[in-house]
């Protein structure tokens, strides 16, 4: 009831568009939260201790035990907070993982996340931002970012899907497309999915579902290697809804550089620091040191100039220049002068500023066994899993379980030796030296 009269009042009010209803076969309830701790989703605390959530109806749901060191330090967290009148509500939330429905309960806790990663103290980064890249320069050098880069792999599977089910739906409702194989406009008369359909329809959602947890986990591993260098961070403000209508409209969708903005800003806010956007009218990749106005066209991306030959690259000296724009009487205006200054006096000028390369990778952890993702595979396992997710822990015990079952039993296989007579071989298999115990 609170989210339908938050979108009506948004509706009257102009800031959105008319709220649409839900069609009957996909009124489904994904979500269910409460106001306060006194509605239907609580937390049951014995001793201190978070043990269940009440979920109406005196129906409890156990909370799983922890798996790491990780996972009780931050539910150690958690029970504090609860203890002391932190806990504002808690959420249920269902998700659609592969062919199957998981659930898990979100508790809402008054404050700002703690900070588990450094904060930088150079004076400021600047970001030039693009549909696929971000070109970051800081006080002591320049880089390229690429956004999102764990999704390339993904994009290729799911093209071959869509590929397929194009091919399916083709087969199973012919009078959908017209003579030329355009699907004919307004209502699609395939209804009637096929079992393989829906099975390559389940494949596709789920591999968006993959693809927005990388993105999102890449986002904020870039978010916090840029707060590790400076709290205060300058980026120009660029139209996203340009983009995706334009010709990176299937980059914006796959890397989203405006959800990687939007984690950049809350983690600067987080730091105490300050996210600042500079106008686009100054046009900063068309403006030389000299104070020309150069015209490029989107396929040059060096900037040279015929007046003081100045040649570096556009996007990174786009981002220099950013450092010097100062605000005057509620004006954004460039300071040239400050910009020569610092670009002819140090050591930026040289070729050694262009440092193309990208940012160090944090040291990560894996939540669910609290340690380096290496150092739970042999070097098999790393080979095997080299272009997938790392299987978890108990994934890991059962393949190796199951491996060392296969590895003593008895084999069946016949043996056909030269004079005909068969015979049933009972040696048995010796399990791989290279892997190691559970």
């Amino acid at each position: 009831g609170r989210n339908a009269f938050r979108t009506a009042k948004r509706w009257a009010v102009g800031l959105s568009g008319e709220p649409k209803f839900r069609s009957y076969h996909r009124r489904r309830v994904l979500s269910a939260e409460c106001k306060d701790r006194s509605g239907d989703l609580k937390p049951i605390l014995e001793s201190g201790i978070l043990t269940k959530v009440y979920w109406g109806r005196n129906f409890t749901i156990p909370v799983s035990k922890p798996q790491s060191l990780d996972e009780q330090g931050e539910l150690e967290r958690i029970f504090y907070l609860i203890n002391t009148g932190a806990l504002l509500y808690c959420r249920m939330v269902s998700r659609l993982v592969g062919n199957y429905w998981q659930h898990e309960t979100q508790f809402v806790l008054d404050g700002l996340p703690p900070l588990r990663h450094t904060v930088g103290s150079e004076e400021m980064v600047t970001i030039d931002s693009g549909p696929s890249w971000l070109h970051v320069v800081s006080d002591t050098g320049s880089r390229h970012v690429e956004i999102a880069p764990s999704v390339d792999a993904i994009t290729k599977e799911l093209r071959r899907l869509q590929r397929h089910l194009d091919h399916q739906h083709r087969r199973g409702s012919s009078q959908c497309f017209d003579e030329k194989g355009r699907h004919i406009q307004g209502y699609c008369h395939w209804k009637n999915r096929s079992k393989l359909a829906k099975e390559t329809q389940a494949k596709i959602v789920n591999l968006y579902r993959i693809m927005a947890a990388r993105r999102d986990t890449d986002h904020g591993t870039v978010a916090n290697a840029l707060v590790a260098i400076s709290r205060n961070i300058r980026t120009e403000d660029h139209g996203m809804k340009a983009w995706q209508r334009g010709f990176w409209s299937k980059s914006v969708q796959r890397r989203g550089p405006g959800g990687q903005l939007a984690r950049i800003e809350r983690a600067v806010i987080r730091a105490g620091g300050t996210y600042d956007e500079i106008e686009s009218k100054l046009a900063l990749s068309q403006t030389c040191i000299c104070g020309a106005q150069i015209k490029k066209p989107l396929n040059q991306r060096r900037h040279r100039c015929e007046n003081c030959g100045l040649d570096l690259d556009r996007d990174l000296f786009s981002a220099f220049l950013m450092h010097h724009v100062r605000n005057k009487n509620g004006h954004q205006e460039l300071d040239l002068d400050a910009a020569r200054a610092e670009l002819f006096g140090t050591a930026l000028a040289s070729t050694t500023w262009e440092r193309e390369g990208v940012l160090a990778t944090l040291p990560l952890k894996r939540q669910d066994i609290g340690a380096e993702p290496d150092e739970t595979l042999s070097e098999q396992e790393k080979r095997q899993v080299q272009h997938r997710h790392l299987p978890g822990r108990r994934s890991l015990v059962r393949i190796r379980k199951r491996h060392e079952a296969k590895a003593k039993a008895v084999s069946d296989r016949a043996v056909r030796p030269k004079d005909g007579v068969v015979s049933v071989t009972t040696e048995t298999n010796q399990p791989s030296p290279t892997a190691k115990v559970a």
